[in-house]
């Protein structure tokens, strides 16, 4: 069970990563420089195709792109 008071990441089956609590993270581009996160959620592209990288504007819909992706079972 995920600490609810702690930034949380879902991996959506054929969508996005959905990030909660994400309220002070710090998003850095391939150069350092930060993105303004400013929501406590947020959306981070998987599929490749969308207009507002590295956030999600609903392309994977669009572009029909699948993937669901599973954790390992935890050991007993």
């Amino acid at each position: 069970m995920a600490d609810e008071s702690k930034p949380t990441i879902n991996v959506e089956k054929d969508g996005p990563l959905y990030i909660q609590n994400a309220k002070g993270l710090i998003l850095l581009d391939s150069e350092g420089n930060p993105f303004e996160v400013t929501d406590d959620e947020m959306a981070l592209c998987r599929c490749g195709q969308s207009r507002n990288k590295p956030f999600c504007d609903d392309s994977h819909a669009r572009t029909g792109f699948q993937s669901e992706v599973k954790a390992p079972p935890q050991p007993a």
